[in-house]
């Protein structure tokens, strides 16, 4: 290959790096533009009203006991309304299911030990509306 050749293909290919870096750096503005956009969006929450899940006032008392103690379990709600624990557990697992298949996730069943507390429910509360 002759001298002018190669600097001709040497020049043609720097061309194409230069583009390349042209490219790259729209690429970098934009990924830092979505990331904060995401950054913003993360610090938007969304505030939920448990108590539209309730059908009946068990439901929301056992919301209300919910709401008060933060985490509970089912047997304490039951001797604290004079109830059993079975027909409050239903009552949290309907509640539960509906909140996730709205998409506004309040209350979680937690059946292994947390923070001191074994077979307890809990409400997140970052998203409650109070």
């Amino acid at each position: 290959m002759k001298r002018g050749a190669a600097s001709a293909k040497i020049k043609k290919l720097a061309g194409k790096i230069r583009n390349c870096e042209v490219r790259l750096k729209r690429v970098e503005v934009t990924v830092d533009r979505i990331a904060k956009v995401l950054e913003l969006a993360s610090e938007i929450v969304v505030k939920i009203d448990p108590l539209k899940y309730a059908q009946d006032d068990l439901d929301r008392e056992i919301i209300k006991l919910l709401l008060t103690n933060k985490v509970i379990t089912s047997t304490q709600i039951a001797e604290k309304l004079g109830t059993n624990r079975h027909k409050i557990g239903k009552r949290l697992q309907r509640m539960e299911k509906a909140s996730e298949e709205a998409g506004e996730k309040w209350l979680k069943f937690e059946p292994k030990e947390k923070e001191g507390h074994y077979r307890a429910w809990w409400i997140l509360p970052d998203i409650i509306k109070t």
